[in-house]
Order: C-alpha cells, then sequence, then structure tokens
C-alpha cells in the first residue's frame, strides 16, 4: 500500500504543474514537433496550451496555422488566424506574417511555410549584421503551385533551412536580345532576325519561375525568288529557389527535387566565405541521381567590371560536387539575380557573355565560301 501510494503521490505532483508552466512546456514541445515536420504532435501540443485557459501569446497562432495547414485542416487554420488578427490588430509584430498565410488559405493555396519570428530571423543571421531593405530575407515564403510535384518533406526540410530563409526575395527581372543575320552564298542571300528572352516571374517571395525563349525568322532573296519563313520560337521554365541559384525542377518535372538529404548552413546575407552544403535526389529519365554539392562564397567585386550597364557587387560562388567537378555562379546583388541568367552564348564558341548592341560576329565556311554576318540590335533587361 505505502509503494502504491507514493507512485500515486509522485504521478500526482507530475501533473500538478502551475498552469502557466503547463502552457510553456506544451508551446515548446510544439516548436520541437514544428520543427522536425511532426505536425500531429505539434497540434496535440498547441491543442494542450489552449486548454490552460491563460492569454496565448502571438506564435501560438501562427505555429498551430502552420500545423493545421500542413494536416490539411485549413477551416481550422483560417480560424486560428482571424482569432489572431482580432486579439492582436495591425499593430502586432505577426502582423503581416498571419494576413499573407490567411489570404493564402482563401486563396486556395498551398499551407503556410515556417515562418520564424523577427528576433529569430535576425539571430540567425550568420553575420550578426542587419540585412540591406533591398535584400532582406521574405517573412514567408508559400508553397507555389508548380506544373510538378514537389514532396512534402521537400518544402518542410527548405522552410527549416536557414538557406531557404534567408535568400533575398525573387524580384521580377524581364530581358530582351535581338540580333540580324546575314547570310550570302553564290545564288541567294538571307536575312534573318532571332530573338532571345528571358523571364524572372516570382510565384512566391522564394520561387521563381524561370522561363528563357528564343524566336527566328528570315526572308530569303535570289535573282529568281523571294522565300520568307513565318516566325517560329520555343521556351522552357525552371522553377528556382536560394536567389535564382538552386532549380527545384522544370517544366515536366524534369530534374526536380525528389529528396533533400541534407541542407546546412547559407549563402545569404551574401558575405565572402559563406558556405551552403546541399544533398539531394533529383529525378533522373525516370529514376534518380544523387547530387551532394558545397558551395562557397568568393570576394566581391564591382559588377560595372563585368558589364557597364551593371552596378552594385558581384559576388562570385563556387560550388564542388562529389565528384570534385566545379562550376562557378556569379551572383548580382542589386538584380537579386544569377550571371548567367543575362549571359548569351550567342556569337560564337567562346566563353558566354553579356552582348552588346552593335556587337557583331562573323562565320565563313571553308568549304564552299557562305559567309554568315550577324549583329546584336537590341540587348537589354528591366
Amino acid at each position: 500500500m505505502t509503494r502504491a501510494w507514493m507512485l500515486g503521490l509522485l504521478l500526482l505532483t507530475a501533473g500538478a504543474l502551475p498552469p502557466q508552466a503547463e502552457l510553456d512546456r506544451s508551446l515548446l514541445h510544439a516548436k520541437v514537433a514544428l520543427d522536425a515536420a511532426r505536425y500531429d504532435q505539434a497540434e496535440k501540443e498547441f491543442a494542450a496550451a489552449a486548454r490552460q485557459g491563460l492569454p496565448l501569446p502571438e506564435d501560438y497562432y501562427l505555429g498551430r496555422a502552420r500545423a493545421l495547414g500542413q494536416l490539411g485542416r485549413s477551416d481550422q487554420a483560417r480560424g486560428i488566424l482571424e482569432a489572431y488578427l482580432k486579439r492582436f490588430g495591425a499593430k502586432s509584430a505577426r502582423y503581416k506574417d498571419a494576413l499573407t498565410i490567411l489570404v493564402a488559405f482563401e486563396n486556395g493555396d498551398a499551407p503556410p511555410p515556417s515562418v520564424s519570428p523577427p528576433a529569430q530571423r535576425q539571430a540567425g543571421s550568420p553575420s550578426g549584421a542587419k540585412v540591406a531593405a533591398s535584400t532582406a530575407p521574405p517573412s514567408t515564403c508559400g508553397r507555389p503551385r508548380l506544373p510538378f510535384a514537389v514532396d512534402p518533406a521537400v518544402w518542410a526540410r527548405l522552410e527549416a533551412s536557414d538557406a531557404y530563409r534567408l535568400a533575398p526575395p525573387v524580384r521580377p527581372l524581364t530581358l530582351t536580345g535581338q540580333y540580324e543575320g546575314v547570310t550570302k552564298m553564290k545564288a541567294f542571300t538571307t536575312r534573318s532576325v532571332s530573338g532571345e528572352g528571358m523571364v524572372i516571374k516570382p510565384l512566391t517571395p522564394c520561387v521563381a519561375a524561370v522561363t528563357r525563349s528564343n524566336s527566328y525568322s528570315q526572308v530569303t532573296k535570289g535573282p529568281m525568288f523571294s522565300r520568307e519563313t513565318p516566325k517560329s520560337g520555343a521556351s522552357d521554365t525552371e522553377y528556382m529557389i536560394l536567389g535564382g541559384l538552386v532549380p527545384l525542377g522544370a517544366d515536366g518535372g524534369k530534374g526536380r527535387v525528389l529528396a533533400i538529404d541534407e541542407i546546412s548552413g547559407s549563402l545569404f546575407p551574401l558575405r565572402e566565405d559563406a558556405t551552403l552544403h546541399i544533398a539531394a535526389r533529383l529525378e533522373a529519365d525516370g529514376g534518380e541521381r544523387r547530387s551532394n554539392m558545397v558551395c562557397k562564397v568568393g570576394e566581391a567585386s564591382s559588377a560595372s567590371a563585368i558589364d557597364g550597364r551593371l552596378t552594385g557587387k558581384a559576388w562570385p560562388i563556387t560550388c564542388r560536387g562529389a565528384s570534385s567537378a566545379t562550376h562557378s555562379e556569379v551572383y548580382l546583388e542589386d538584380l537579386g539575380a544569377p550571371l548567367r541568367l543575362l549571359q548569351t552564348t550567342s556569337g560564337g564558341s567562346g566563353p558566354s557573355h553579356i552582348s552588346q548592341v552593335g556587337a557583331r560576329w562573323t562565320f565563313v565556311s571553308p568549304t564552299n565560301g557562305t559567309r554568315l554576318d550577324n549583329t546584336w540590335t537590341r540587348y537589354d533587361w528591366r
């Protein structure tokens, strides 16, 4: 009897924490569960916190809305967010976050992402310094509807990472290029007009659709004939994250990310020696391949040294794979995009470059003397 009484007393004592302590404990358990993407457990802990009957902090509302959204209980999530807005109003620290997520639910969009409080986002900055407004990380990213499936576990790994949360918001950018060509042969001359274009369209603050396009038309004339080839063209779209540096996949799901095994570090805020490690499994011809990359930021230089039309800093980024293969990027801070998106390979077999209006390149066939002259007539971005 004595042992049973003592056990009962211990159990009673364990459950007899003051209501405020029970509330705080439940919220801590909920946060741990959210970070681990255990949304069922997180919702149970949030419900336990609410049963204490005490005033609830702001993070309770956004955290519980996130858990409910991930569980597909959008109506309940909306109710939680509406309660938050009614209680705390427009002057609250998380007002914009809550309103953005609520609108996403009302539009039938995907569940909300992980949203860190402002203080945590600043503390998570590797440099510990303030981030300029134009490159400040977005407070909420959302999960856009893509033309291919992305596993919820992939989104969860991204949303829990500094690399994703600290990346600058996507900025729209449109590039338009055109060059004219003249091909001269013995019997006829062909005049052509070719176009190259690129559009970066923000789908959410963290995900961009990058569409590259090209077009072509020509007129061929000889002594006895004239033939016009109607304008034709093609385009393809990649869906990019982390400042346009990492693809989630392309049209048709080509190369899409199937799983993220590890993501650590962050390239942003941009600074020398910032490092990102990402190990992922990607779709490849109906199967999968593994990618294991470590990327590192080098010393910044003036972007105007690359092209006089560019301003701000250019940051070199070198990525090395498991097989020691490397590739390099240059991130243009003011445009919020990698340099390669502004580059063209048109103009010969040399390295990619930014085209200049008036620039010309010529090819002469060594076999029949056919001569091709091309001249850029337009190349600009906005």
